[in-house]
């Protein structure tokens, strides 16, 4: 297939899915979820030096093999569905920490959280730049780097109405942008127009 042909296609979520907005409040606790491709041994460095706040991760042992759990680390086990809904609504900040730069992975953590409309700090990678807009809704942090997530936890939770506006944004770019609906429109222009080339 000539690359001419070939199109992109950005990843799409279904808006409808009962993930309603909740608003930021900075004084509850910092979340991550995940398997593929997560970088918990950053984490867990951040949550060490970050004492002040309580961390809640939900994932498998094997993800967190051989890592020091810090005291305000809690790891949540064999969790899945309307549980982890619950637990990242509650959230104040969602951070997905990835491995590799140039993997796609936590892209439906990573709308999730942005359509509960919470501040989520991630990974900078060849599909992340792609969705977030740095400090307008979401912030983008180099890999495996953990004063640079640090830093972007400094700079939600020193304004709770930045913090608020940056989720707010970000639940609105989902809607606008990445709703299965604006897939099938995406999907349903292309086919319109190799149909009329083949005419």
């Amino acid at each position: 297939i000539p690359v001419s042909k070939a199109v992109i296609l950005h990843f799409a979520i279904n808006i409808n899915k009962e993930l309603s907005y909740r608003e930021t409040n900075l004084n509850s606790y910092i979340f991550s979820v995940g398997i593929s491709y997560r970088d918990y041994s950053t984490l867990m460095d951040v949550a060490q030096k970050y004492k002040q706040k309580k961390f809640v991760i939900v994932t498998q042992d094997y993800a967190i093999k051989g890592l020091n759990i810090p005291p305000n680390v809690r790891v949540c086990r064999n969790t899945f569905g309307n549980r982890v809904d619950k637990l990242m609504k509650m959230a104040s900040v969602v951070i997905i920490p990835l491995l590799f730069t140039k993997s796609p992975a936590g892209d439906t953590t990573l709308f999730e959280a942005m359509l509960f409309g919470k501040p989520v700090i991630i990974t900078r990678t060849i599909t992340t730049e792609e969705y977030i807009e740095n400090y307008f809704d979401g912030l983008l942090v180099p890999c495996r780097n953990s004063n640079a997530i640090l830093e972007a936890l400094d700079y939600i939770y020193k304004d709770q109405k930045r913090a608020q506006q940056i989720g707010k944004n970000a639940r609105q770019s989902v809607q606008k942008k990445y709703s299965l609906d604006v897939f099938a429109t995406e999907v349903a222009n292309i086919v319109k127009s190799n149909i009329a080339e083949c005419l």
